[in-house]
């Protein structure tokens, strides 16, 4: 793409550098001389499959009703990618704002991506991705088997509990299939100005678990902060009722948290270890909430003593 509005943004006024969570791009604010902002990832050298990747999901998804950023520019040699600024505060920073008052119409807010992938017939779907199936769930969880219970931890995987992630993994498999973002989670969603929530990082959209997105907005991060369990389980249940979920969500959304918040421990305790400290916070309290997660569904006993495995104690497990 390129064109007068495009120059613009490849000889900004400023560019400001921005924290690019997990990826490896790298991210600029781009500040024009009039005050309009936009956002640039840079992507590695060699890049240029994953990039035509990226743009096409971007397409996809837009053709679709899903408020995506705009694309304003890229090119696949060298890989770079220019899209539409959705602003600096996340929704995580909009649910800080909001009283506790205005919190729940927030949060319900937050759900209409959802309903909107939850429209889409799986099988329109490109082949964007491979779709998130029984070894692909299961390979998910080899990070929390390495970096959280044996390296935080310092505990083996034992034969016992390695066959029942394997059991975990194939129980999620199974469940109904539905497009999903991927990490549906606050740090990737903006309450618009016009209301609409915008959704970013979608290159990974795959077909899913049904409850897998649901899982991952109110399992993660600063949601369980900021939304009670009182509220969570009223916005599952919104969720349910406005996307039409099959017979069964309650016990399919418990695995689903389950899997997922194991997973996301394996990848937050990996990028602790590689420095990035700003994942530290979310650890133990995701830890905590799993524990008796594990617990409901039959975990081994050694398990749950992990996951209460606590830092700030002293490295010490609580039973």
């Amino acid at each position: 793409m390129n064109g007068p509005p495009a120059r613009r943004w490849l000889s900004p006024d400023r560019r400001v550098p921005l924290a690019g969570d997990a990826s490896n791009r790298t991210y600029w604010r781009l500040v024009a001389r009039g005050g309009e902002t936009a956002i640039r990832a840079d992507y590695p050298e060699g890049a240029s499959a994953r990039i035509a990747r990226d743009v096409a999901v971007l397409g996809w998804l837009a053709g679709r009703g899903v408020r995506v950023p705009s694309i304003l520019f890229f090119t696949v040699n060298p890989p770079v990618l220019i899209v539409e600024d959705f602003g600096p505060d996340d929704a995580e920073a909009s649910l800080r704002r909001a009283g506790r008052s205005r919190r729940r119409d927030l949060a319900e807010r937050l759900l209409g991506p959802l309903i909107q992938l939850a429209a889409i017939p799986p099988g329109d779907l490109p082949p964007f991705n491979p779709p998130l199936d029984e070894g692909r769930l299961r390979s998910e969880l080899a990070d929390f088997e390495r970096w959280y219970v044996s390296a935080r931890c310092g505990l083996p995987v034992a034969g016992v509990l390695h066959s029942w992630l394997d059991e975990l993994a194939g129980a999620v498999g199974s469940h109904p299939r539905r497009v999903c973002h991927r990490d549906y989670h606050l740090n990737n969603l903006f309450v618009l100005a016009d209301g609409e929530v915008g959704v970013i990082d979608v290159q990974d959209a795959f077909v899913g678990p049904d409850t897998y997105d649901l899982a991952s907005l109110i399992g993660e991060r600063a949601f369980p902060e900021l939304v009670d369990r009182a509220g969570r389980r009223r916005l599952a249940k919104t969720w349910a009722e406005r996307t039409g979920a099959e017979t069964g969500w309650e016990m399919r959304l418990e695995q689903t948290l389950l899997q997922r918040g194991l997973k996301v421990l394996g990848t937050f305790s990996r990028l602790e270890a590689s420095g990035k400290q700003q994942y530290e916070r979310w650890v133990e309290p995701l830890a905590r909430r799993l524990a008796a997660a594990a617990r409901r569904a039959g975990a081994p006993h050694e398990l749950e003593g992990c996951l209460l495995y606590s830092r700030a104690d002293g490295g010490s497990y609580a039973w």
